[in-house]
């Protein structure tokens, strides 16, 4: 673990490894640190390492790995300390790198977390920093283990302006030496899109998107974030035709993936076009979730079917809705409700409202 006045959760963070049957714990403290993340740390048997920052939190993950592998362990398992870890490790480690499912809000994605120390597996970045595996490694998936996103932090107790402006100020001074590093834009980017500053983060999503590799799923979140963006953001101006491009460019870069077609379908029936729209909301309800690539379950598990329903519905075809609400009251229970009150207007008759939005949180 790296940790800088992060006392109020490492024991959460702690306790769940240990759950895991984790016993060798090093946290690497940064020297600024005001609070008692220290003895925190030895309170709960963790080694703790002090250091000053460096400025790249890839390098304190490296110098922290380098400490483990000095001591002897063959295997490192990444947590930061505002995260935790659920389910069970592998019985038997046998591969270099193992993937770990990561749970962030409604996001799902494969990372690496845990992998054999002195095969070459290295960090990368100053900020949003992330493991590069050696094509020579073996590589198998952690199946039964999660790493929960859960936050609350030092960062997150400053204003998100000024943790993403901090951010963004490192990235562009590390993008001074590696001006066309794809990875460092992308974060930028999003650094930019989370600090409220979206013609910023529209001119890099744009950079990332001209740069190899141009077939990396990063590049297909580029396109999707730009399509976000000139949907949602006033001050971009984005025009109907605009949109509904990027969209699609999006959905071009990643055709099995079923976010850009479910917002497509979600922008165009507010702009009048529900026939269009149904289109896109059925292919998006057909597609599978797709295993371990960045990806919104909801979308996969209820909201395109609702996307669907409600345009059938709108579109007079209650046949067809009916049963797609029903899919929904037994799968989302938070729109149990709203199905419920859908499937009754549908069954009765009545005319439907045809500029009546569904209600997506």
């Amino acid at each position: 673990m790296l940790a800088k006045n992060e006392a109020h959760v490492l024991p959460r963070a702690i306790a769940s490894a240990r759950a895991l049957g984790v016993e060798a714990m090093i946290v690497l403290v940064d020297a600024a640190t005001t609070d008692r993340t220290r003895e925190v740390a030895r309170e709960l048997g963790a080694e703790v390492l002090e250091r000053v920052f460096s400025g790249s939190l890839a390098d304190e993950r490296n110098a922290v790995l380098y400490q483990a592998h000095e001591r002897g362990h063959e295997y490192a398992l990444v947590l930061d300390p505002d995260d935790v870890l659920e389910g069970e490790l592998p019985g038997i480690l046998s591969a270099d790198v193992y993937d770990v499912a990561v749970e962030d809000g409604s996001a799902r994605y494969l990372r690496p977390h845990l992998f054999r120390l002195g095969v070459g597996v290295a960090y990368e970045g100053v900020r949003h920093e992330r493991a590069v595996v050696p094509e020579s490694c073996s590589r198998a998936r952690a199946s039964r283990l999660v790493y929960k996103r859960l936050g609350g932090g030092w960062q997150d107790s400053l204003e998100a302006r000024d943790k993403y402006r901090m951010h963004a100020r490192d990235l562009r001074a590390f993008l001074e030496g590696h001006p066309d590093h794809p990875h460092a834009i992308f974060m930028l980017a999003q650094s930019y899109r989370d600090a409220g500053e979206p013609e910023l983060a529209l001119a890099h999503y744009e950079r990332r998107l001209v740069l190899e590799p141009k077939d990396s799923e990063q590049r297909y979140l580029a396109a999707l974030e730009r399509a976000f963006l000139l949907e949602h953001a006033p001050s971009l101006g984005g025009s109907l035709a605009d949109v509904v491009g990027a969209y699609l460019f999006a959905h071009e870069l990643a055709p099995l993936h079923a976010e850009p077609l479910f917002h497509l379908a979600c922008y165009l029936r507010e702009h009048g076009q529900l026939a269009t729209a149904w289109h896109f909301a059925r292919r998006a309800a057909e597609l599978r979730m797709p295993d371990g690539t960045v990806h919104d379950v909801e979308v996969y598990r209820w909201k395109a079917i609702a996307e669907l329903a409600a345009e059938s519905y709108m579109l007079g075809d209650s046949a067809t809705a009916v049963p797609l609400f029903q899919r929904v009251l037994h799968t989302e229970p938070t729109m149990a409700e709203w199905a419920r009150e859908q499937i009754a207007v549908a069954l009765s008759g009545n005319a439907p409202p045809r500029d009546e939005a569904p209600p997506w949180p």
